[in-house]
């Protein structure tokens, strides 16, 4: 009788081994996670080769690559997501990952019904210790290199009844420095320009960005920012309507306040600060003071 059962189970054990060595269908799963993950009215893009099982009870991608339009994508060291009923069964289901990306972590949770197109009913993102180093950015004003670390939150709950889908998130980004070649702001003798904190708050409706505030402090200038982004494919083409303020108490405006230029432009400084407007695209922006 002993003998009966360990050979059941050793049948067993052998069963499943080779469901999960041969098998299991990895790339199946991953087209369905990939059409999922994707989102093309927020101009999210995903895509998955394969996924295999890892415990404790979740799904891993090494292969993952999540695309912002589509010239801006990201490629983590690995995503998870978590087994569990609520991923299966209901009209409404759910997927909970995390992922580790750039020295930092990602993880978040979608909540959706499988229709066809997918129809997301809710998502909570959370960004942690995102470090970007050595990132180009490229206009006809500046040549652009950014560096720093990203934490910020971003969720949002479908209204099926308006068919409105507001987002809103927040960022926070620490020492970030960016610094500038072929500039207007190298003939200033400002070859670099960085912030200790840029904090920003946002709200989305469908391809609107509500910039609802952004707040830089630096040692060389303190900004405040707010307008609207109106994304576009490719995300470079999104439009700019933007208003901000280089704010009176910056370290560098006592260097150049009484200079005949900006004093034809502005006149209390030192009161006032610097107003200024920013439009046109990504790509190619404009600010007129």
């Amino acid at each position: 009788m002993k003998s009966r059962i360990t050979g059941y189970l050793l049948l067993f054990v052998v069963s499943v081994a080779i469901f999960l060595v041969v098998l299991f269908p990895g790339h199946q799963l991953a087209a369905y996670f990939s059409q999922t993950l994707t989102h093309p009215q927020k101009n999210i893009y995903t895509n998955m080769e394969n996924v295999h099982l890892s415990l404790p009870f979740s799904l891993k991608s090494e292969d993952a690559r999540i695309s912002i339009g589509r010239d801006f994508t990201v490629q983590p060291d690995f995503i998870k997501i978590r087994l569990g009923p609520g991923l299966v069964f209901g009209d409404q289901r759910q997927i909970h990952f995390n992922s580790e990306l750039y020295k930092g972590l990602m993880k978040g949770s979608f909540g959706f019904e499988d229709t066809q197109p997918v129809a997301y009913t809710n998502v909570q993102l959370n960004l942690s210790g995102l470090e970007f180093d050595k990132i180009r950015y490229n206009t006809r004003m500046a040549q652009i290199t950014m560096t720093g670390k990203i934490d910020g939150d971003y969720r949002y709950d479908a209204d099926t009844d308006t068919q409105n889908d507001p987002g809103q998130g927040s960022i926070l980004i620490k020492d970030f420095s960016a610094d500038l070649t072929n500039s207007l702001f190298n003939r200033l003798k400002l070859s670099r320009i960085d912030f200790s904190r840029v904090d920003i708050r946002f709200t989305q409706e469908q391809n609107t960005i509500n910039l609802s505030e952004l707040t830089a402090s630096g040692s060389v200038i303190n900004v405040k920012l707010s307008g609207i982004i109106q994304l576009e494919e490719p995300v470079v083409n999104s439009r700019l309507t933007l208003a901000g303020t280089v704010l009176p108490d910056s370290p560098y405006l006592a260097s150049f306040a009484n200079s005949p230029a900006i004093k034809a432009l502005v006149k209390n400084i030192k009161k006032d600060g610097i107003r200024f407007a920013v439009k046109g695209t990504l790509r190619q922006p404009e600010i007129k003071i």
